[in-house]
């Protein structure tokens, strides 16, 4: 009968062996092939967003839609006006939600969809004026109503490779954004008074002009999107974003206005017009994002984080209906959001 050697085991004994130490097999045993990483991950997040867009569309204020006096012999007081017709941040909701697929242990994909719903931003104000003259004395006056609203949405669909370097995980991605953009303006305008171009009394007419004003404007494109993410490697850590992204798209708009003026009490006179524009237009967006992540599970997280994003020429500027509006925009966000994996 043959001995085995002090000390040696059967295969089946040292493999069994290995599996219960840990040790990795195979052709070679000091390392192991990378385990294929298979799964999804879902996010959804949401928070307050504030933009620096609203602006006016009476730079003067009510004061510059006073009824204007050409008579000479008219002396005017200073005019007083109420109530103010300013620039002003518009301030909304934002949402968004993420479904992203590993293809292997280093690339995925990801598709996401966010909105940001701004309310309706409003400003009033008045104004009146004083006049004396030879013949009479009267009061011009001007009241103006103006509010603002509009919305986006963003769809992303990327792919990314993923690697780790020290204690961050970093991923960069590229692929395609759409973006539509939705926006309304309207203006509510009454004046009352005099020109005063005559010198007899008996011609001195008061005009009562209402004028109600509506714009809008649409935005449909997509473009090309790339940028990176990375996230610590921890419990508690740090997570953050830049991209960028190019649209180009079709934007269309319409200005409309109905008028209606009375002199002297009399019958009113309405009428309308309408102005519209459709161009071929593009869009610019650069990104940011920076939070602090929990990672409450090995399948959860937490983020509470800050985005910026600054958007080139996203709004109309309404030019074909005489205005120049501001177009580039900056979005500020405070967020919460929750990710799952499967």
């Amino acid at each position: 009968m043959v001995k085995r050697p002090i000390g040696s085991k059967s295969i089946g004994t040292a493999l069994a062996a290995a599996s219960v130490a840990g040790i990795p097999l195979g052709g070679a045993a000091a390392q192991s092939a990378p385990e294929p990483a298979s799964g999804t991950t879902v996010s959804v997040e949401g928070g307050v967003t504030f933009s620096n867009y609203w602006q006016t569309t009476f730079p003067n204020g009510a004061i510059g839609v006073l009824p204007a006096v050409y008579d000479p012999d008219k002396t005017g007081s200073p005019p007083v006006s109420s109530g103010t017709l300013n620039s002003k941040d518009n301030i909304g909701g934002y949402g968004s939600f993420s479904l992203a697929r590993d293809v292997n242990a280093s690339l995925d994909w990801r598709f996401s969809a966010a909105f940001y719903d701004f309310g309706t931003t409003s400003s009033s104000g008045s104004a009146s004026q004083f006049f004396t003259g030879e013949y009479d004395s009267f009061t011009n006056t001007a009241s103006a109503t103006e509010n603002d609203r509009f919305y986006f949405e963003t769809f992303d669909f990327d792919f990314g490779r993923k690697w780790t370097q020290g204690l961050i995980a970093f991923r960069a991605f590229a692929g395609l954004r759409g973006l539509y953009e939705n926006e309304t303006f309207t203006t509510s305008l009454s004046t009352e008074g005099t020109d005063k171009v005559g010198y007899d009394p008996a011609t001195f007419a008061t005009t009562d002009t209402n004028i109600f004003a509506n714009g809008k404007s649409r935005f449909f494109g997509a473009g090309p999107r790339v940028g990176i993410d990375f996230n610590t490697v921890s419990t508690w850590g740090l997570v953050g974003s830049v991209s960028g992204a190019l649209i180009g798209g079709i934007r269309d708009g319409t200005y409309d206005t109905a008028t209606n003026v009375s002199v002297d009490g009399g019958p009113p006179s309405a009428f309308t017009t309408s102005v519209s524009s459709n161009r071929a237009d593009w869009v610019g967006n650069l990104e940011a994002m920076f939070g602090v992540a929990w990672q409450f599970s090995p399948q959860g997280q937490l983020v509470i984080g800050y985005k910026v994003d600054q958007w080139y020429n996203i709004r109309d500027n309404f030019n074909f209906a005489g205005f120049s509006n501001k177009q580039d925009i900056l979005t500020q966000t405070p967020f919460l959001r929750v990710t799952l994996r499967y």
